[in-house]
């Protein structure tokens, strides 16, 4: 990755960070827009392979176009626009484990690299992992959260 690419998301760390981040629940995507999809799968966290991909694709196929439709979006702007992943783990209710953030494909295998992230790299103490799609312009957002404690996957997507 460049030095642009890098300061880039330098600077949206730094935003993400400082104003969506809380104690409370990790990351605070009601602060990006209103909640208009809430989709959850119950899990089976004692196996390895806890859910399945080919299932989870097809009880998330709105939000699945939706991510899709914004990329292609993306890509016909022209524009050097492109779609974040922010990784936090909430160990409670006062510690937060900020784990990265990157760029995402939406076109390549994404929701293995989701699931995979949140399944192999658990919050301690039976905390929830959260895994952050996020717009650019921070218009939307779509966050995967993995509770131990209620043994579930939720996606939630936020708009403007």
């Amino acid at each position: 990755m460049s030095n642009i690419g890098k300061s880039k998301l330098g600077f949206y760390e730094k935003k993400i960070i400082s104003n969506y981040i809380t104690d409370e629940n990790g990351i605070d995507l009601e602060e990006i827009g209103e909640k208009t999809t809430e989709i959850n799968i119950p899990i089976n966290i004692a196996r390895n392979d806890f859910l399945s991909i080919r299932k989870l694709s097809y009880e998330i196929n709105e939000v699945t176009n939706f991510l899709k439709s914004k990329q292609l979006e993306y890509r016909e702007t022209g524009y050097d626009r492109r779609l974040l992943w922010f990784r936090v783990n909430v160990i409670d209710q006062a510690i937060n484990q900020y784990l990265g953030i990157g760029y995402i494909n939406i076109e390549q295998s994404w929701l293995k690299f989701i699931i995979h992230s949140l399944s192999h790299d658990k919050a301690d103490q039976g905390g929830d992992g959260i895994f952050a799609i996020i717009d650019e312009d921070f218009h939307w957002a779509v966050s995967f959260t993995l509770s131990q404690q209620d043994l579930s996957l939720s996606i939630q997507k936020f708009e403007k």
